[in-house]
């Protein structure tokens, strides 16, 4: 083995694989409690979750199993029924600036508009005017003014999303229950909705929930690890909440987000996905450990059922206390922010300097590291790696 080989078979041998085995465990003794007909796992981070769930649980025991395309911009925006404070929030805030022409592309609105309408909010340059942080309550006041016609687009995507989800699962005639890796249940909620079931009809399954999760939304959610839980709170902080986006990327079909559907011209639908940006060398990691993980699923001569607390250890030693070669191989990894094609691109943890420049310019510092998805590994890099990265 090469040393990438090997690093990624460490991190599916020994901290993502047993981890994902245990999850799964958990998953189908949860469903088969709660009485669940079909699993519906959610694109593209439940990707990995089904394939793990097919080679663990015996082909006899399992529940039928669906994996779904999904996104927040294909749910959240096809869910809409009008523009309340909540959906304005979804659609202006980012950790990217962009100019308004793509603020409505990603939602399919024809950007046409004249430059003397969007004077009128405060954008100069009109379609081209970039948005800053302090004009996001002028874009929203632009999105309320044309109001009628972003909600008719959203019919139509919703009536789309409405067809293809009843090819996937009969959701009045069976117990049905979502999965996805966390860590809010929008999706859930939002396929609700455009499904029109009631609220609470609809089980969901995660990786983990953040303690708000269940004050925002009036569903049925279960999750293997539950920040609301006061048992859970500690180690969800030191176990998810230093970098959620691992758990996206290292678990997520390795292709471009669902950003529409498409008819296939047989009856079925395919999905319409942002670019697969960036040098596919970048994921060629990711895509060693998913089959690192994958293997551990085929080996039945493992312990059956690794504790759920014991599961989580690995983690907490990973995103807590990482070596520098774990923090340099993951911190390279680019995670794009944002929904709908368009987001922030950045990478886990690379620091642009070394220590000598950070000691010169502690703003510069500061400001970066506020910047990063994965603190721990960027303060790790910036302490010991003497290489510039730009």
């Amino acid at each position: 083995m090469n040393s990438q080989e090997m690093f990624a078979h460490n991190m599916g041998s020994r901290i993502f694989g047993p981890f994902l085995r245990s999850y799964v465990l958990w998953l189908h003794r949860s469903a088969k409690r709660d009485g669940i007909e079909r699993l519906v796992f959610f694109a593209r981070d439940g990707y990995l979750m089904q394939q793990m769930y097919k080679r663990v649980i015996p082909l006899d025991e399992q529940l039928p199993s669906v994996y779904m395309y999904s996104s927040r911009r294909l749910f959240n925006v096809a869910a809409i029924e009008e523009l309340n404070p909540r959906v304005l929030k979804f659609l202006t805030s980012d950790r990217v600036e962009m100019p308004v022409r793509l603020y409505l592309e990603r939602i399919g609105i024809d950007a046409d508009f004249s430059d003397e309408q969007l004077v009128e909010f405060g954008f100069e340059e009109g379609l081209d005017t970039i948005v800053r942080a302090e004009m996001i309550p002028q874009l929203k006041r632009f999105f309320l003014s044309i109001e009628d016609e972003i909600l008719t687009h959203v019919r139509a995507e919703r009536r789309k999303l409405l067809e293809y989800a009843d090819g996937v699962a009969d959701w009045w005639g069976e117990k049905c229950a979502v999965v996805d890796v966390g860590w809010h249940g929008t999706l859930q909620e939002s396929l609700t909705k455009v499904l029109g079931m009631p609220a609470g009809s609809l089980q969901g399954y995660y990786l983990g929930l953040v303690r708000s999760a269940r004050k925002d939304r009036d569903q049925p959610m279960s999750a293997f690890l539950d920040e609301s839980r006061v048992s859970d709170y500690l180690l969800y902080r030191f176990a998810v909440n230093r970098c959620v986006d691992l758990y996206e990327l290292l678990f997520s079909e390795m292709a471009g987000s669902i950003i529409a559907l498409d008819k296939d011209g047989k009856g079925g639908f395919l999905p319409v996905r942002e670019p697969f940006n960036g040098a596919l060398e970048q994921y060629a990691v990711i895509e060693q450990i998913q089959q690192e993980i994958l293997a551990q699923g085929s080996m039945h001569n493992l312990v059956a059922a690794v504790r759920r607390l014991v599961s989580w250890l690995p983690l907490v030693r990973l995103l807590s206390f990482p070596t520098l070669n774990e923090a340099r191989r993951l911190g390279d990894i680019f995670q794009r922010s944002g929904f709908g094609r368009y987001g922030e691109v950045g990478y886990l943890a690379m620091p642009m300097h070394n220590l000598r420049y950070y000691l010169r310019h502690p703003f510069a510092y500061t400001k970066e590291l506020r910047s990063v998805y994965w603190q721990r590994g960027f303060a790790l890099r910036a302490l010991l790696d003497r290489r510039e990265h730009y």
